[in-house]
């Protein structure tokens, strides 16, 4: 810094030096907002705020004011009150969540702002006439966040990106645990059959850089965790993780420096990769609902052809409003709520009525978007904007549900945090009785109750077995709002349906056939089963079979 150069702020009657601009401007208005707290409950620093720009002028959150770019991320009320969905990068801690709640609450329109740190997403509530979009994701730049839309896109795009990250750990950890096995064998079988002091020296010293590469890498997410939480005082299951693999690792780096006692690299790499890998693999489960979430849109089609000006125009499908007449031909997907004004057809429908059989629609019948229209062309009126559609109702009903932390995981939390200390109490106590009886075996015993004992099952298998079993029902056609329903089905007596189709397979098949002459009946299933050949109706699925009956 140039000697008259002067960054420092005053942050509760105190001067505090700041290292750019940027990072000033930050915390200048964190401070004049009252919410200097933030400073004492955060566990991790924010990224730095790019120099140079000044947020407050930036043109480039204008765009999102624009109607037909909001309505992609937004939806309003018959009270005029706007929800809106917004991703935000650069959310670290729970502290972040806080700051970014209470900013947000202080501005003028702003109803209600709660941020899930686990999907770093934003759900506000606020009143257009008082507020514009602009103006929040302004304020979301200021304290030195990367606000976006949230679009399943976007969503998609962060989580692929932290799938890539898990799987590069995960490929290190592999690498490293068969190279270490490979030395740890060769000096097993050297305690066994005798192996030379410099040999033994050499393979230990080839282990601790691999094995150190893992712990560093790898395993740098656990003592991240574990450190974040014991600043602020609390214990999670990682604490115990991070003192097992740190603790065995340092152990062994010891003896190969001092040439003494016994290494466990392979023991250390080993644990980092299954733990990593039982991880990745609960990620995956709750992520494999949320991915068929962010697909359900996406067989809607892009563009639709609109009468505009009397005569039939392709415009994009997010632009379509309530009262605009749309076509919709034979074997397309229906793009939005609708009221068919001309054209008889069927329409298959089955996701939302769990009916098999499609429906016959004419003049004044509704369709919804996401159906399939099987036959022939319909005219249709549009009902409202591509967010009014029952698709986009569905969908937020279950993304709403699947936000909420079911009972069993809040308790599994509460539990694994008092377990983690009666852990580390345990461990204690078998230091200091191992001690007495023999202490060069006294660290291996505790690090294996740090191990062993370890609460990855309770903290992992609970929400890992009902992302799960929410994800294999919606295969079967059942959607789960909120996990907590599958908490209820155990003390479930009685269960109701609402019409026969959802008990059906909607498997067509002939069951009798009636002769009104002197044809031969295989005759008269091969005619039927060459007229259905070609359709695409589900009723020709049940002739199917009798194709290979006589020929015609």
């Amino acid at each position: 810094m140039p000697p008259d150069c002067d960054l420092s702020i005053e942050i509760d009657g105190q001067r505090r030096p700041m290292c750019c601009p940027g990072c000033r401007a930050v915390a200048a208005l964190v401070s004049s907002s009252g919410l200097s707290g933030f400073y004492l409950r955060r566990t991790a620093f924010n990224d730095r705020p790019a120099s140079g720009t000044n947020v407050a002028q930036n043109s480039e959150f204008r765009v999102y004011d624009e109607p037909d770019v909001a309505s992609t991320f937004t939806a309003t009320d018959p009270d005029g009150i706007t929800t809106a969905t917004i991703l935000i990068g650069g959310v670290n801690c729970a502290a972040c969540t806080w700051l970014i709640e209470q900013s947000l609450l202080k501005l003028n329109g702003v109803k209600e702002a709660v941020v899930n740190l686990q999907h770093s997403r934003l759900n506000i509530r606020f009143d257009t006439d008082r507020l514009q979009l602009s103006e929040i994701f302004t304020r979301l730049a200021e304290l030195g966040y990367r606000p976006r839309p949230y679009e399943h896109a976007a969503r998609r795009e962060q989580l692929q990106a932290e799938r890539r990250d898990d799987l590069r750990r995960l490929s290190v950890a592999g690498l490293g645990m068969m190279q270490v096995g490979m030395f740890a064998i060769a000096l097993h079988a050297g305690d066994i059959q005798g192996m030379d002091d410099n040999y033994r020296a050499l393979l230990r010293w080839v282990s601790l850089p691999v094995a150190g590469l893992v712990v560093i890498y790898s395993a740098r997410p656990f003592f991240a965790t574990a450190w974040r939480h014991l600043r602020a005082g609390a214990l999670v299951m990682d604490t115990p993780v991070a003192l097992a693999i740190g603790l065995a690792f340092a152990a062994s780096a010891w003896a190969t420096v001092s040439g003494g006692g016994q290494v466990y690299f392979d023991s250390v790499v080993m644990f980092t990769f299954f733990l990593l890998l039982g991880r990745f693999l609960e990620k995956r489960a709750r992520q494999r609902n949320t991915d068929a979430w962010l697909n359900a849109g996406e067989d809607l089609p892009a563009s639709v052809t609109v009468m505009r000006d009397g005569a039939w125009a392709t415009q994009p499908r997010l632009r379509l409003r309530a009262g605009d007449e749309v076509l919709i031909r034979g074997g397309e997907t229906v793009p939005i709520d609708a009221v068919v004004v001309a054209g008889h057809s069927m329409v298959r429908e089955d996701f939302f009525s769990g009916e098999h059989l499609p429906r016959q629609v004419a003049s004044g019948a509704t369709i919804y978007a996401g159906t399939l229209n099987l036959e022939e062309n319909l005219r249709a009126r549009a009902l409202g904007s591509c967010a009014d559609t029952r698709l986009a109702a569905m969908r937020e009903a279950v993304e709403f549900g699947t936000g909420a932390k079911p009972r069993l995981v809040r308790v599994a939390d509460r539990i694994a945090g008092r377990f983690v200390a009666a852990i580390l109490l345990l461990a204690c106590v078998t230091m200091l009785a191992w001690l007495q009886i023999a202490p060069d075996r006294a660290l291996w015993v505790t690090l294996s109750v740090l191990v062993i004992s370890c609460p990855c099952a309770l903290a992992l298998a609970t929400p890992a077995a009902l992302a799960s079993a929410a994800t294999a029902l919606r295969r079967r056609g059942v959607l789960v709002r909120g996990e907590n329903a599958l908490e209820a089905l155990p003390a479930c007596t009685h269960l109701l349906f609402d019409k026969t189709g959802t008990l059906t397979l909607g498997r067509l098949r002939v069951a009798r056939v009636h002769l009104l002459g002197n044809t031969d009946e295989a005759h008269v299933l091969a005619i039927g089963a060459a007229l259905q050949v070609h359709a695409n109706h589900p009723l020709a699925d049940a002739f199917i079979p009798l194709s290979h009956h006589a020929a015609i």
